[in-house]
């Protein structure tokens, strides 16, 4: 009878163990990912204003250069930084999907002096899209949109996929309104790309998120946030204004969402840790 009580005893406490041992494991995992996240979303950023302003230096901008020289030697400065924190376990799928991915970031100063200002736009787009994907492996490696508690899913999917693909629609109808603005006119195929882009944004900046504490800071920023995507870009006519007064009016935009992405990965970093 003892035998078998202890028997039972050994059993719950290996249990026990076991699974506190995989919660550290996640937990570790999960901790490296989410450094890996930040440096990708800092590089993201950095291409997407190398695209901001290419177009407008290719446009006639020329005291953009030292600008994009320095942006060209911040994501090198990162992407070797994110390089070495791919050295430690990390999942085959991401070390392959960042090789993929930073292929493109080597080709930023080509993007800049060889190319006519839409084939660079689509080109930065090209990068930047292969570095979402990216994203997505690193992410899903992790459990982090899969696993954990409800809260660190919500907040992990806004953080790595709605509010990142939100600036990165705000990128893009950032550089296609200058591509506008600089030669007075707008042809077909840029105006239904800038229709679809206002269509994109529209849609994600208008969510709340109803699952988080009304007196979570980041929920709080999001209201903000689709407040002043509405008054900077919907509610007016960008094709109309200046090129400086798009680059504010978005790029003000896009801060704000930047800032709202800091704080969550932060918080989530300190959820999984």
């Amino acid at each position: 009878m003892e035998e078998g009580v202890w028997a039972v005893i050994v059993l719950l406490v290996a249990g026990l163990v076991l699974a506190w041992w995989l919660r550290l494991l996640r937990g570790a995992r999960g901790e490296v990912s989410l450094r890996q996240l930040q440096s990708l979303m800092r590089i993201i950023n950095w291409v997407q204003r190398h695209r901001g302003l290419t177009t407008g230096y290719l446009s006639g901008k020329q005291n953009a250069l030292p600008q994009l020289k320095s942006i060209e030697q911040q994501v090198a400065e990162e992407a070797r930084q994110m390089t070495r924190l791919l050295q430690d376990g990390t999942a085959h799928v991401v070390k392959r999907a960042w090789q993929e991915a930073s292929v493109g970031l080597f080709n930023l100063a080509k993007m800049r002096d060889q190319q006519a200002a839409l084939e660079s736009m689509h080109c930065h787009t090209e990068v930047i899209a292969r570095l979402f994907e990216c994203v997505e492996k690193t992410a899903d490696s992790a459990g982090l949109t899969s696993a954990g508690s409800h809260f660190q899913r919500t907040l992990a999917i806004y953080c790595v996929r709605t509010l990142p693909q939100l600036v990165e629609n705000c990128g893009q109808l950032r550089a296609y309104s200058a591509i506008c603005a600089q030669s007075g006119s707008c042809s077909p195929e840029v105006r239904q790309a800038m229709l679809q882009r206002l269509a994109d944004i529209q849609g994600p900046a208008q969510v709340q998120l109803k699952d988080l504490p009304s007196s979570f800071d980041v929920r709080r920023q999001i209201a903000d946030l689709s407040r002043m995507v509405q008054h900077e870009i919907l509610d007016v006519e960008l094709v109309q204004l200046p090129v400086e007064v798009i680059f504010d009016r978005i790029s003000l935009v896009m801060q704000a969402i930047q800032v709202v992405i800091e704080d969550g990965l932060d918080l989530l970093y300190a959820e999984v840790a």
